[in-house]
């Protein structure tokens, strides 16, 4: 288990939540039925988006609540793997473009991958982009904000029909894409899981172990005040599935906006023929 100190807020409520958190760590490690310390992803370095793989189990987590950029540039930080409560990426929106294009630097300030809406396609999808090709031949399709080519990797869609939320990852071979997706983040059975997009990551198929989870934290606690947690298992790419909850994030965003929009339309019909 990887704790990161929590500094609750003044507040009976606050103090309550901290007094059983301190009881649930004094009496050993903190289980739940999602520990991704006991299984692997099983990703290859050539199925990574820079080719490094998860060691042992990380989180990371954003330093606003939710991992979208609508709210502002944001630093993604890390523990585990590794990483001790550091700076690991920072996500930086492109305010006027028409594919609300979110760009992922790492630490040291380099561009290492792109996220962005594909507007043409005929359901809701998030293209991912690298900075060189995903094999020898791939032709760039686009460049970033500097005119730098970049290259297909990976496609983020969400489900048509499906019980709960899902959304599937599939990984580009050249600029075809196989149908074979090689991740699924599927909403959880729960309130959090249907209101709040907190969701299971696991490979498609039955009786696929979870190697992950999106949503507020349920295996690290973490420092401050931080909710919005990706934890991944050992044998993961993380670069990978940051880039897939920034693309499930803003389609859930853009989905709230639109019944939000919706409402108060239907809502001032109402007034005006009422």
């Amino acid at each position: 288990m990887l704790v990161a100190h929590r500094t609750p807020k003044v507040g009976i409520a606050v103090a309550l939540t901290a007094a059983l958190l301190a009881v649930n760590l004094s009496s050993g490690p903190f289980k739940t039925e999602r520990d991704v310390t006991q299984v692997t992803g099983g990703f290859l370095p050539s199925e990574s988006i820079d080719g490094n793989i998860t060691k042992a189990p990380m989180a990371m987590w954003a330093d606003q609540e939710y991992f979208s950029w609508t709210r502002g540039d944001f630093n993604v930080f890390a523990i585990g793997n590794g990483h001790h409560d550091e700076l690991f990426y920072r996500v930086v929106g492109s305010v006027f473009s028409m594919h609300h294009r979110m760009t992922v630097l790492d630490a040291a300030g380099r561009k290492v991958a792109i996220v962005q809406k594909h507007i043409m396609a005929l359901h809701t999808e998030y293209q991912i982009y690298r900075y060189w090709p995903n094999q020898p031949g791939q032709e760039s399709t686009d460049t970033d904000d500097d005119g730098v080519p970049i290259y297909r990797w990976a496609r983020v869609q969400k489900a048509a029909f499906a019980w709960t939320t899902e959304f599937y990852y599939n990984l580009y071979v050249g600029n075809e894409l196989p149908n074979d997706s090689v991740l699924l983040a599927k909403g959880q059975m729960s309130w959090q899981g249907l209101t709040e997009l907190k969701m299971d990551i696991k490979r498609p198929g039955a009786g696929q172990p979870i190697v992950g989870t999106i949503g507020k934290s349920s295996m690290f606690h973490l420092r401050g005040n931080v909710n919005w947690v990706i934890e991944v298992a050992r044998g993961m790419d993380a670069l990978g599935v940051l880039c897939l909850t920034l693309a499930a994030h803003q389609i859930h965003e853009e989905e709230e906006d639109a019944r939000q929009s919706s409402h108060r339309s239907s809502h001032s019909s109402i007034r005006v023929h009422g």
